[in-house]
């Protein structure tokens, strides 16, 4: 057994990540830092979604980025555009819209963010195996209650079985290196596919599904690493937001479409350093260790069960629509846009994107048989919405609401669901309430720093629907019940 001080660079599954993080350029800032550099990114989200048919017309909700804070990340929205069947529920977001035949609706965010880089810890950790030892001896007790939560007995044996002999093979032991570390090489052992293959699903899957086969996407290993960090004591959490990249993509997921553009949902975890703050542990995608995050919420909330993925599956067959989300840096959202906005039409830049899956939802129902108990089935109408748009411009303040959501890839691939009770009591959301002016029109200044992001979009009542893409792509749908 070599000593727990001997160079990361002898174990190859490290050295691979020390190249990784080399080639993200993360600073690393040193260990006995205390003041970090911060960050400001400011995006424009576009939301537009047409319900094509549904079986139940209680109203959707749009999965939005929300105002949070967590002393790493702080985030405001707000709200630039409201159009179509879309509106604010009691004056305030969320933002819903009637979940009936051919109707659609939109909404258009601003993201404004102050990020502190310590994303660079990370790196300190990897080269010393030593370092913050007995750092976790100072943690906060509001921390500890409520992001040290009991392991499931699968991950607390199983897996961490694997993952310690995996350690070893390594050169190391729990005994010999400090909690930072032990953090950081289970995240290296969990998204750098040493157990759980990558394996993209437009359905959620059950902690214990994910450790028989060991398959999974972004919320499934997050679920996995989360309960494995609980185990040696770790305060850690599951992030969800949309990292904005390159990414334009369409997917299918149970008959409804979804279009992302420089956006896809993501699910990571986030490991608590005291005296530091939360630092990303997405080796993934790099979610605030490369790329910004459009932060949509946040869970502790770490199994599904078999019994709620198949009450999604039911869900998802009451719906079909088709959705397109963008996400663009300040200064960069494209003129067709900006004019369209201007002027109350959005619809007639939006609408024609989606319209060939709008047709192709509308001729795979008529070849299909009525679910039972519903109305016969009217998808005909074909023309494109006429836009009007309520420029009701609000700001984001903490309002705690809670609210189900979003997935992950490695390096843009599908993801899955995190928690299936839309509204559940798992998920920090806070919603935006107070107003102010802000014009789209008028933001022409570059961000200070901009890097990627991960989307949010529309949610038919009840669900929580996840697809990938390249770092993984959740949808959801979600009615404030359960919880």
């Amino acid at each position: 057994m070599k000593d727990s001080r001997t160079v990361f660079s002898k174990s190859m599954s490290l050295l691979l990540l020390f190249i990784l993080l080399l080639s993200l350029n993360v600073s690393s800032g040193g260990a006995g830092q205390t003041s970090y550099s911060i960050s400001r990114n400011v995006f424009y989200y576009f939301d537009y979604a047409y319900v094509v048919y549904s079986n139940n017309e209680s109203p959707g909700y749009f999965e939005t980025p929300i105002n949070y804070s967590d002393g790493t990340v702080n985030q405001t929205v707000t709200t630039i555009a409201i159009g179509g069947e879309a509106r604010v529920v009691n004056n305030t977001p969320p933002y819903a819209m009637n979940m009936s035949n051919n109707t659609y609706g939109y909404v258009v965010l601003k993201i404004t963010q102050q990020v502190k880089n310590i994303s660079g810890l990370v790196f300190e950790i990897v080269k010393n195996p030593l370092i913050f030892s007995g750092i976790y001896n100072n943690t906060p007790h509001e921390i500890t209650s409520k992001y040290i939560k009991k392991p499931l007995p699968i991950v607390n044996t199983t897996v961490r079985s694997a993952f310690e002999s995996w350690l070893k093979k390594n050169s190391y032991l729990p005994s010999n290196v400090s909690k930072a570390f032990l953090g950081v090489a289970a995240a290296i052992f969990i998204y750098g596919q040493y157990y759980i293959k990558y394996s993209a699903s437009a359905l959620p899957r059950s902690i214990e599904d994910v450790v028989e086969n060991r398959t999974g996407d972004c919320d499934d290993m997050s679920r996995v690493l989360i309960n494995l960090l609980w185990g040696y004591g770790i305060p850690a959490k599951i992030q969800y937001s949309y990292v904005y990249l390159p990414f334009n993509s369409t997917f299918d997921v149970e008959g409804s479409y979804i279009t992302y553009i420089n956006a896809g949902p993501h699910a990571y975890v986030l490991m608590y350093l005291p005296g530091k703050g939360w630092i990303s542990l997405d080796f993934l995608a790099g979610a605030l260790i490369k790329y910004p995050s459009i932060i949509t919420g946040e869970t502790t909330e770490a199994n599904v069960t078999s019994k709620e993925v198949e009450e999604l599956k039911q869900e998802l067959s009451l719906y079909r629509y088709a959705e397109i989300l963008e996400v663009y840096p300040e200064g960069s959202v494209p003129e067709d846009l900006l004019n369209a906005l201007k002027t109350g039409n959005l619809s007639t830049v939006l609408y024609p994107k989606i319209s060939k899956y709008i047709q192709l939802i509308k001729e795979a129902l008529t070849a299909e048989t009525p679910p039972q108990n519903s109305s016969r089935i009217n998808v005909s109408s074909t023309t494109t919405p006429t836009t009007h748009t309520s420029f009701n411009t609000t700001t984001s303040t903490a309002v705690s609401t809670t609210q189900p959501q979003l997935n992950n890839g490695s390096e843009f691939t599908p993801s899955s669901t995190t928690s299936i009770t839309p509204y559940s009591s798992s998920r920090t959301t806070n919603i935006p309430t107070t107003s102010q002016q802000t014009s789209l029109a008028n933001s022409s200044s570059n961000p200070e720093h901009v890097n990627v992001v991960y989307k949010d979009h529309l949610i038919p009542a009840i669900i929580i629907i996840l697809v990938g893409g390249i770092i993984g792509i959740l949808l959801t749908t979600s009615l404030k019940r359960r919880h």
